[in-house]
């Protein structure tokens, strides 16, 4: 008998494929798109194993059970998914119209609460001007004393003046003086005769406040100059006072409400002697981190050392400016004097330039 290629046989066929529909009957577990194909395919392989063998494929059966069942499933969850998005009420009407934006009544409140916010601070400022319309003669008079004072060098009396006024055009804002268009001629003239006093008032006080700062210059110069360290300030305040108007208390008072002024001066004066002092004495001298020494220190000492080589330089300071010697460095000395014996004193440096030039015990 020939040997040649046999086939296999029906039974074994029919237990492959239905093995084959089972693992993707089970794989729709995982994901349900699988679940039609292992229907059908559980379907054909019962059937050829109906035909080849005569009885149902087990593993067929199971994938068209699981396959049915991931298969229903599947179906319902498209169908609520296309009715759910049918149904859905749409956010935007129109493309004009943004989701985020708030809510027209929202909206519409918060301009209501602007617009009588708005509204008070006018019916005010109104108010305000009617009452310095009808005082405006009265008004016109502190002007010209604040002008009369200041030409006649009596600073006191236009200070007492100004800070009258002050409490009548304090709240006032000149936006709030406009007329609005259905203003009565009434309204319209207060209002108008209120911003032009209200622009005579900051210049009266710009005027005043001119005056004080030239006191201030003037006390300030006096009590920086070195002449009249001497001088008790009490007596600098008063002579300063006697020039425009004032006593020295109330020279003083202006002298304090200018302290920031004097804070900044004098830290710019400071601010400008170190630097002409770095720019005399140089940079900064190096100490070394490890041993504490000073560049330079250890060669000058040893210049004059009864034994050089004994001589060591340790913890220095750190180097701080000093007007009339510069740079300023305290460190540790130790060397043998002329007995042979190891001594320690504190010696402080004098360097400039980035070079030693002098050195002296502490």
């Amino acid at each position: 008998m020939t040997q040649g290629y046999s086939p296999q046989p029906p039974q074994r066929i029919a237990s492959s494929s239905g093995k084959v529909a089972l693992y993707l009957a089970l794989g729709s577990l995982l994901c349900w798109f699988l679940s039609p194909i292992a229907l059908v395919f559980g379907f054909i392989v019962q059937k050829e194993a109906r035909r080849a063998t005569g009885s149902p494929n087990a593993n067929a059966h199971a994938a068209i059970i699981v396959g049915g069942m991931g298969s229903v499933l599947l179906v319902g969850a498209l169908v609520v998914g296309i009715v759910s998005k049918r149904s859905a009420p749409k956010l935007v009407e129109s493309p004009e119209i943004s989701v985020d934006r708030a809510p027209a009544s929202a909206s519409a409140v918060q301009t209501d609460a602007e617009r009588r916010e708005e509204q008070a601070r006018t019916d005010d400022a109104l108010k305000a001007a009617r009452q310095l319309f009808a005082d405006r003669a009265q008004i016109n008079t502190s002007f010209q004393t604040i002008d009369d004072d200041l030409s006649k060098r009596q600073l006191s009396g236009a200070r007492k003046t100004l800070d009258e006024l002050f409490e009548r055009f304090v709240g006032i804002d000149p936006a709030y003086l406009v007329p609005a268009d259905n203003a009565d001629p009434a309204a319209r003239d207060a209002l108008a005769a209120t911003s032009g006093m209200l622009t005579r008032f900051r210049q009266a006080k710009t005027n005043v406040e001119s005056n004080e700062f030239a006191v201030f210059n003037a006390a300030f110069d006096l009590l920086e100059n070195s002449q009249n360290s001497h001088v008790n300030q009490a007596q600098i305040f008063s002579s300063v006072g006697s020039r425009f108007g004032l006593s020295g208390k109330e020279v003083e008072s202006i002298y304090d409400r200018n302290s920031a002024e004097v804070a900044r001066r004098e830290a710019a004066k400071a601010d400008a002697q170190a630097q002409a002092l770095l720019a005399q004495c140089g940079p900064k001298p190096k100490v070394f981190e490890l041993n504490g020494s000073l560049m330079g220190a250890k060669e000058f000492v040893q210049r004059t050392a009864n034994d050089p080589d004994s001589i060591e330089v340790t913890n220095c300071s750190d180097p701080a400016v000093k007007a009339g010697s510069c740079w300023s460095v305290v460190c540790d000395v130790r060397g043998k004097n002329a007995f042979n014996a190891k001594v320690l004193r504190q010696m402080v440096f004098t360097v400039r330039g980035g070079d030693v030039v002098g050195a002296r015990p502490l």
